[in-house]
């Protein structure tokens, strides 16, 4: 089957309205499709696992600063989204990445980004170890993630279905430590680290124009740039009304 890549540039959205884009299009895309995404907040934001149960963040401490949760289709963690680059990709179950188990697929993506840090003087590996079991994404290491120095880097959740792959994650480029340990109730930072504490002057757009090029590369197939259009906004929206933006998704799961 000849398939193709659509990219979609980086574009600042609602949490809400992220989320709600990623499973419009997951579940309408087409069977010859692979759509790359890379995305951004409008304003700092906390995403949390499909499963993930509210009460492993500090709920209290949320509020006060009112900060918007959303939960995500995927699985994994809560994370803080602020300045970071977010991504998401969505393969078609046609594709042959699809039979692979959840490890090997996550791999390939991780290989991706790992030789895209390495271009930028990044030295990211695989990580080798597994991290603490609490609400924070970050703190949880998978031996298929990506680390530097054994501190986790990115962070990213997976989910199947019928209709292919989406995974999501984050590349966070500064980490506000403070802000975190208070949202998601941590003792201990020493298992994860942002870009710029590595590369001080590593811009967003440098990073996701050689993540372009290296998704390209790997899947040597027709790509395309192409922008959301305005039936797809509205879609989302529409998803955004009515789940997305719903508390009874976003604390409970329920809508």
């Amino acid at each position: 089957m000849d398939f193709k890549l659509r990219i979609i540039k980086k574009k600042n959205f609602s949490s809400y309205l992220n989320m709600s884009i990623d499973e419009f299009l997951f579940l309408n895309n087409d069977d010859k499709t692979i759509i790359l995404r890379f995305f951004g907040w409008d304003r700092p934001s906390i995403s949390i696992g499909i499963f993930q149960k509210i009460e492993e963040l500090n709920i209290d401490f949320i509020k006060e600063k009112n900060i918007p949760i959303v939960r995500r289709p995927t699985g994994g963690k809560g994370v803080y989204h602020n300045d970071e680059l977010t991504y998401s990709i969505i393969i078609p179950s046609t594709h042959s990445i699809y039979n692979l188990n959840v490890i090997d697929s996550y791999k390939i993506i991780s290989n991706i980004f790992i030789n895209s840090l390495k271009e930028l003087g990044i030295n990211a590996e695989l990580t080798k170890k597994s991290g603490k079991a609490n609400g924070f994404c970050f703190s949880s290491q998978n031996y298929y993630e990506v680390s530097v120095d054994g501190k986790k880097i990115i962070g990213s959740a997976q989910r199947r279905k019928k209709e292919g792959i989406l995974q999501q994650g984050s590349i966070p480029f500064t980490i506000d430590y403070k802000i975190v340990n208070n949202i998601f109730k941590l003792s201990d930072n020493s298992g994860f680290i942002s870009l710029k504490e590595i590369k001080k002057d590593l811009e967003i757009e440098e990073l996701e124009d050689i993540l372009i090029k290296n998704f390209i590369e790997y899947f040597d197939i027709n790509s395309e740039i192409k922008d959301l259009s305005e039936e797809e906004l509205a879609n989302a929206n529409n998803l955004s009304s009515n789940k997305y933006s719903l508390d009874s998704w976003n604390l409970y799961g329920i809508y």
